[in-house]
């Protein structure tokens, strides 16, 4: 892993465990059934996430790919491309095709923000999509 991997694998790990601990999760925070919790969580803001708030958001999507699908973190580097800089979970080894990328701010921000989709819709859609 480089070392922008490592910084940011560090900030998903301190994140996502800080949004565990504030929603009250336990051993296994990092599942798909900790959604509804996430969803909840949400819904309790009246307004869209703010920018911390949002990060852990994003960083809490990330670390349950990564530990429901064995996926990495990896960051699009491709000149024109609409997502380029953008992190991303990708290299699945359960569930997902290897190959497929969640790019995982993104997908917060359509949960958090612009409250287009729930969490557990979230990933009900990139289970169909991801095959």
């Amino acid at each position: 892993m480089s070392a922008a991997s490592d910084e940011m694998w560090d900030a998903m790990a301190a994140a996502s465990n800080e949004l565990a601990e504030e929603l009250g999760l336990g051993q296994d925070p990092f599942t798909p059934r900790s959604l509804s919790a996430i969803d909840r969580w949400v819904a309790k803001h009246k307004g869209p996430l703010d920018e911390q708030e949002g990060l852990r958001l994003g960083f809490f999507l990330a670390r349950v790919l990564c530990a429901e699908h064995n996926g990495g973190l990896s960051q699009i580097r491709k000149k024109n491309h609409p997502l380029n800089g953008q992190w991303t979970v990708t290299g699945f080894a359960r569930g997902l095709a290897n190959d497929y990328h969640v790019p995982f701010m993104v997908s917060a921000g359509r949960i958090g923000l612009d409250r287009s989709l729930t969490a557990k819709k979230w990933y009900e859609e990139l289970l169909r999509e991801g095959q």
